[in-house]
């Protein structure tokens, strides 16, 4: 697969985005790294409960 495209001003020569240039977008991919997929297993979380309250209303 291929990187997203970044300004090459914001990448290093390795290739690597480096932190001290835009310290924001590496605090959001380290976070992205310690909780994969964060945002989707929420919603698949939060699905799962709202269904189960309307199931647990309905029977």
């Amino acid at each position: 697969m291929t990187e997203p495209s970044l300004p090459s001003s914001k990448r290093s020569k390795a290739g690597r985005i480096d932190p001290q240039q835009d310290p924001e977008m590496y605090a959001q991919l380290r976070a992205e790294l310690k909780a994969p997929y964060r945002g989707l297993r929420q919603f698949v979380y939060i699905g799962f409960g709202l269904s189960g309250l309307i199931g647990a209303f309905i029977f």
